[in-house]
Parts: C-alpha cells; structure tokens; sequence
C-alpha cells in the first residue's frame, strides 16, 4: 500500500488550515499591539497549545489511517469457549484464569497456522500438568512464571512444567504460571494464599521454581505499554521504609496520577504515529526491584512452608542489564541459565513469528533443570 494523491491532499490541506489559524492569530495580537498582562499571555499560550494539540491529533489521526502497512504479524485466536474468555478479573493477581475450563487456542500468521493447542485448568484455575497420578510422587514442586512456564502454543503434555515432571519422578509438578504475569503474582499468592488448602504437602519440603524472563522487569513496574495492554489491575509493589517491598493495590488503584498519565497517553493519536509506547527506560533500580520482589517470595517460602528450596531459572540468553544474577548472588537466591547450553540456531526453539518457545525448548530445558534440581536436593538431603 502506498499513499494516494487525494490522502496526501487531505493531510496537506489539513496542515496548512492549521498553520494559517495559527499565524492569523499571532500577526493580529501584534497589529493591535496588545500589552498583555500575565493572565492573558497564560489564557492566550494556552490557547496556542491547545490548537497544537487538537491540530496534531488530528492530523496523526489521518496520518495513521493512510499510513503504508507494509508487512505485518497478524495475529487471531479461535477458540473452543475462546482464550479472551478463558480469564476473569480478580483483586488478588489482576486477572485468573477459570477453574476447571478448556479451551483451543489457534494462532495465524498471514495464511499459516504457526500453532494450535488446547489449554485446560484445573479445579484451582491452574493450567493441568497430567503426570500419571503416581503414589511414588510424594514430593511437590511449584512453579510460576508467564506464557513461557504456562506454556503459550502448547498442549497441557508439552509445557515446561509437564515435561519437568516426566523428570522428576517423585515430585508432583504444579503450574501456577499465567500469560502476561510478572514477579508480583508469585509474590501476591504467596502473601494471600494457603496453598496447604490447594497442594498435598508431604512431610519433605516444597520446591519452587520461578522462570524469570525480561519482559518480567515491565510488568513488575507497570510500565506504561504493560498498563494499557493488560496490567491495569495487576498487583502494584512499592519498597516499604525498610527496603521491602510492600503491596499498594493494583496499578490503577495505587499510583493513580501516573496511570492516568499513561491512559491519556496511550490514548493519543500523537504517541500511535510515533510509536512512542514507554516513556520509562528500564534501568538498574527496576532490577534490583525485581530481585527485592525474589528475596520477599523467597522468605515468605520459606516461612510459611518451612522450606529453603526456592530457585530462580532465568530463561533468556541475554539480559538488558547483565548484573541482574548479581543482585540475585547478594540476596543469596539460588539460579539456573541454559540458553548456552541449547544445540543450533536459537530459532529452532521457538514458534516462528511469534518467539514463545515450542516444545523442542521446553523438553529440552526440563531435563536441565531436572538434572540440576535433583542435585541441589541431594545435597539439601544429606547430613
């Protein structure tokens, strides 16, 4: 698609009212040599920016319509009950998905179908791991994460968290994971459930796993791409007096000026045309908030279930701030990373035009961690 003559009229035509206004109004306070007082040199500049404004909405809007799309990921979900359909809203983590649901989940590029899977829950709104109900599995292990833990493009049989069971023998793997999650809905279930009432806990020790990826840092602040998607509602964290972090309602309940600011925002025909998604760069202080949100779930672990086996893998090749498994060493947080250890080509382990990863990824990368978790429990084990 390439502009038309009668869209680049349009957008010229609607250039020069606006600058012809403009200029009419300033060549005629100077004629009539107006002294202007401060209120109406404010009332008078505020005009000024408020055409500037509407005249620059306007015009991106017809920008934005005319605008060549050259070529483009479309993506659509079609699902049995649908995947839109899959969640409610709750208080506690933003969103949930339903209990006890099935759904289809059909993802398109251009004519191509890059996956179709079905997703199912359990009775506690978790997505199913069907391990064989085994009374050998004595142990349990708790996992949490994004769509990369839950598994986004793959059957409940293909998930990280299923194939880490098929591993780990004598553990029952649950997966508290969700698309779009952050560290603060791991760190939310921990403060306000009691997972005795959800999970057989036996006399051994629970273990987590929270897979982090980077991604994770713009949800935990709520940035203002993450805000206007999905992350209203999502449990907002601020650092207490004392460095902890400390739970302050949601996005939009808890630091109201800012996420305003970012709804008008994102609303803004301006901020679409030039693509302006975040005016916040990531920077040292989010990691180290995202590691302080680690230690705190840690240490509630290890209160309320009376287990110290929590571990962090990081599933990402490379990180925007490289120190970030240093502030987990300070905090003595225990952690894996494999991407090095992955065989070929990078893209030979995720879904093409999309990037979440397939199955070949998750196989793979279970039997890592299985390998490394039952190290770390032997020595957990012996005197």
């Amino acid at each position: 698609m390439t502009y038309s003559w009668s869209d680049i009229a349009k957008v010229f035509c609607l250039l020069i009212v606006f600058l012809l206004l403009t200029w009419y109004l300033i060549s005629n306070v100077q004629k009539r040599g107006y002294r202007l007082n401060w209120l109406k040199w404010l009332l008078l500049n505020g005009w000024f920016f408020a055409v500037l404004i509407v005249g620059g909405e306007a015009v991106c809007k017809l920008l934005i319509k005319v605008r060549p799309s050259g070529s483009s990921v479309t993506t659509s979900t079609r699902e049995t009950g649908g995947v839109k359909k899959l969640h409610l809203e709750n208080d506690l983590l933003g969103y949930v998905m339903k209990p006890d649901t099935s759904v289809t989940s059909v993802l398109i590029w251009g004519n191509d179908t890059v996956w179709k899977a079905r997703y199912a829950t359990d009775a506690y709104g978790r997505r199913r791991v069907p391990l064989s109900a085994d009374s050998s599995r004595t142990g349990t292990i708790l996992m949490f994460g994004c769509s990369v833990t839950f598994g986004s493009g793959l059957n409940d049989d293909e998930t990280l968290p299923y194939f880490l069971g098929l591993n780990m023998k004598d553990y029952q793997v649950y997966n508290y994971a969700d698309m779009g999650y952050g560290t603060q809905q791991m760190l939310a279930i921990l403060e306000k459930t009691d997972l005795h009432t959800q999970v057989s806990l036996s006399s051994e020790p629970p273990v987590l796993v929270y897979v982090f990826i980077d991604p994770h840092i713009e949800r935990n602040i709520g940035s203002m791409y993450v805000y206007n998607k999905w992350g209203s509602n999502m449990p907002y964290y601020e650092r207490s007096s004392d460095g902890i972090p400390v739970r302050k309602g949601s996005f939009r309940t808890g630091r109201k000026g800012r996420s305003y600011f970012y709804h008008i925002l994102g609303k803004s025909n301006i901020a679409r045309f030039l693509n302006i998604n975040e005016i916040h760069k990531v920077n040292h202080d989010d990691y180290i908030f995202t590691a302080d949100l680690i230690a705190r779930a840690r240490d509630l672990f290890k209160e309320r279930y009376g287990s110290d086996r929590f571990y962090v893998m990081i599933a990402a090749a490379s990180l925007r701030d490289p120190t970030f498994p240093d502030e987990l060493k300070a905090r003595n947080i225990r952690y894996f990373r494999y991407e090095d250890r992955l065989e070929g080509n990078r893209a030979d382990y995720e879904f093409p035009h999309d990037g979440h990863p397939n199955r070949k990824w998750t196989e793979a990368i279970a039997g890592f961690l299985a390998a490394d978790l039952k190290q770390e429990l032997k020595h957990a084990d012996s005197p």
